[in-house]
């Protein structure tokens, strides 16, 4: 399962306003590089025909599936620490509910909702 946490406001090829949804999925345990351990939980956004007000109401709702990484083609990133990093692989939305990593997880609908960085215009819930 994954839970909306906001939405954003974004702008076609030919100017017009749609509304994305941000979703999150499951929380994960991960380790990094220096070999602490952490909590995380990835995020997409998935495109809509809805309103802004629409949009607003559906936060804190689930759906089924699961957030995936899939990949890309490669581009620059800015971490929250300011560091540039390279990434050839996004998260994106999918419905196949067996493609859940084998990972640690707790239900996402147990976690706080939380401003993305680099996400800028995002509402999330209060």
């Amino acid at each position: 399962m994954v839970i909306i946490i906001g939405y954003k406001e974004c702008i076609s090829k030919e100017d017009k306003v749609f509304y994305s949804l941000i979703l999150q999925g499951e929380l994960s345990v991960a380790q990094s590089e220096s070999g602490n351990v952490y909590l995380t939980a990835n995020k997409a956004s998935i495109m809509t025909s809805f309103t802004e007000e629409y949009c607003s109401t559906l936060i804190g709702k689930q759906l089924p599936g699961n957030i995936e990484k899939v990949p890309c083609e490669e581009y620059e990133y800015q971490t929250s620490t300011g560091e540039t990093i390279m990434l050839d692989y996004r998260y994106a939305y999918s419905l196949r509910e067996d493609s859940v990593q084998k990972q640690a997880t707790m239900p996402a609908a147990n976690q706080m909702p939380f401003n993305v960085p680099n996400m800028g215009g995002i509402r999330v819930a209060a």
